[in-house]
């Protein structure tokens, strides 16, 4: 049965579609050593921390990397390629939450979130109600978009759709 290592716990619906695939290991540790050992006889890795180079040097069993989000920053490409083995992600699987974050930290600098938290809970709510006199509302304001992949579509149009903003946008092409 081949062995699938994955360097942190995965959702348990992942858990359970990968049941027919191979036996899951969860590493132990997230240090260099530990990984490379116990990556030693895994078939496929499934990468949520940064996978050291050496991994890839006497895991001969390794046929795919996989990064379990979007983006290969956590997979020495070349290593793996030297290697022979196969290099993947998920591209655009985080993309909505990651535009949700972006508009929560949007309105958490605009509304002085931290500041009014800290007063309110001090001061009472008279201290607090007083911020809402140096704040303003997101909507009608211009936000401006660098790159429309998926991340920048996704904030464009909770942006646009969901605050009512004006996007404006660059991409490279």
């Amino acid at each position: 049965m081949r062995k699938i290592l994955s360097t942190h716990p995965l959702h348990p619906r992942a858990t359970k579609m990968l049941a027919g695939a191979g036996r899951l290991a969860i590493a132990s540790a997230l240090d260099a050593r530990t990984l490379v050992a116990e990556a030693r006889d895994a078939d496929i890795v499934i990468v949520r921390a940064p996978l050291p180079p050496e991994l890839f040097d006497g895991a001969d069993n390794l046929r795919a990397a996989i990064r379990h989000g979007a983006g290969l920053d956590m997979i020495p490409v070349e290593a793996a390629t030297a290697a022979g083995v196969l290099v993947a992600n998920v591209p655009a699987v985080n993309a909505r939450s990651v535009a949700e974050h972006v508009m929560f930290v949007t309105l958490a600098l605009l509304r002085r979130f931290r500041v009014v938290d800290r007063d309110l809970r001090a001061r009472g709510w008279l201290a607090g109600r007083e911020h809402a006199n140096s704040t303003s509302e997101l909507a009608g304001k211009t936000i401006g978009i660098v790159g429309l992949g998926a991340v920048g579509q996704a904030v464009g149009h909770i942006a646009a759709h969901g605050f009512d903003l004006n996007v404006v946008a660059t991409t490279r092409s």
